[in-house]
């Protein structure tokens, strides 16, 4: 049975967002170095900053699981149309 043209619409949709996440994904994930002097005085400064960059990178690598799932539910759902529609 063929597939219509509305359908064919929505996989291809869903194929292009798929491939936008794809790339999304791909450039966040480029390495990205950031050189950062910083002139801390006290011990206690030092420890508050090491403490910061520690929740930064926290927050990174929560982003970078968060689009890694995106991504992986995007290609392991990418034929649902087709089994719905068929």
């Amino acid at each position: 049975m063929p597939l219509s043209v509305e359908t064919l619409t929505i996989i291809g949709t869903g194929l292009a967002v798929m491939s936008y996440a794809g790339k999304i994904v791909s450039d966040m994930k480029q390495d990205i170095k950031i050189t950062t002097t910083f002139n801390v005085e006290t011990k206690g400064k030092l420890e508050m900053v090491n403490h910061r960059l520690s929740s930064i990178e926290r927050s990174v690598n929560q982003v970078e699981s968060t689009m890694d799932d995106l991504s992986r539910y995007m290609m392991n759902n990418s034929d649902l149309t087709v089994r719905k529609h068929q």
